[in-house]
């Protein structure tokens, strides 16, 4: 497509979490205009990655 179209464009993301962030960059690079929107109002660390330390578990595990 010609970058011409995406300067048009504007982009709403919901979510300002690593998937929406990376987004928002993606787009940036491109040359499009975007807005994250988050409904925390502070930065926290909660996904499950960030819980779990990036280990991967079986479904038969036991919680520690």
């Amino acid at each position: 497509m010609d970058r011409a179209i995406f300067e048009d464009l504007y982009v709403v993301i919901v979510g300002g979490g690593i998937c929406g962030l990376a987004t928002a960059l993606a787009l940036h690079r491109k040359g499009m205009k975007s807005e994250v929107m988050e409904r925390s109002e502070a930065l926290r660390v909660s996904g499950f990655g960030a819980k779990n330390k990036g280990k991967r578990r079986n479904r038969d595990e036991e919680e520690e």
